[in-house]
């Protein structure tokens, strides 16, 4: 197996480059997964690593699963100590890191597959965007992006997701219109998640048989002409004491609610 020892080596460089922007992982076709448990899950969902960086000491403590990683991987590399700390952006690094394949994104004419969809318009937090992700594969939602929102494969988004980003039909539109034009041209009935006069409550809302939920920003939340346009209005009754729950929460209770 190579060895890496240096901290600056240069594909060591890249892989820090890979972590820390989308556009490179969209270039390379590749997303950075770090822990034993994202890499086995990568192996289970049948992904390609197209390389394994693993460190000796994770090889002698996990020596099995390791293996195992090794054996399903194009490559492996022995990365020293050193190394693992500079590519890993946790406090307690497992000392295990693969670069797999990106998954393909749905083209537009496959979002008519779906019957439950969950849209985030320019949800910044990568871990909103990964625990939405999360939600959204629970609870057997599409998800669907606008461009400006968290990257769905940001090592922080992979690891909110559980995983759960690798194997999930998702959809990246350009901003807010594209993305209602689509899914309303794909038949869904567009719910907005907003807090208006007109807004029907969870709990005596009904879901239509086949909708597409709008879920705005931390801040902001959904453009005022993007509420305008979908459908229906849904909010969440929350008590005086806060003014709205944060974008994943609002996505987890309304996923599932609506999708009883």
């Amino acid at each position: 197996m190579e060895q890496v020892t240096s901290r600056a080596n240069e594909r060591v460089k890249q892989i820090v480059s890979l972590k820390n922007e989308p556009a490179l992982r969209r270039e390379a076709g590749l997303c950075v997964l770090e822990g034993f448990k994202l890499c086995g899950e990568a192996l289970r969902l049948g992904l390609s690593i197209e390389e394994l960086w693993i460190s000796e000491a994770a090889l002698e403590k996990n020596k099995k699963e390791a293996e195992g990683l090794i054996a399903s991987s194009k490559s492996a590399v022995l990365m020293s100590e050193g190394v693992c700390e500079k590519l890993t952006e946790q406090k307690s690094p497992q000392g295990a890191l693969a670069l797999v394949s990106l998954p393909a994104p749905l083209e537009n004419a496959e979002l008519g597959k779906f019957k439950k969809a969950a849209a985030l318009c320019s949800v910044q937090d990568p871990a909103n965007v990964g625990a939405a992700a999360r939600c959204a594969a629970a609870f057997g939602y599409a998800l669907v992006l606008t461009a400006d929102c968290a990257d769905l494969f940001s090592p922080k988004a992979l690891r909110a997701s559980m995983g759960a980003a690798l194997r999930l039909p998702f959809a990246v539109f350009p901003g807010e219109r594209e993305m209602l034009a689509a899914l309303q041209s794909a038949g869904f009935e567009t719910l907005a998640a907003a807090m208006t006069e007109d807004a029907e409550p969870l709990g005596d809302f009904e879901a239509p048989e086949r909708f597409a939920l709008l879920i705005g920003s931390e801040g902001r939340g959904l453009p005022e002409d993007i509420i305008s346009a979908c459908s229906r209005r849904v909010a969440i009754p929350v008590s005086a004491a806060v003014e709205s729950l944060n974008a994943s929460a609002a996505a987890a209770v309304l996923m599932w609610e609506l999708g009883k």
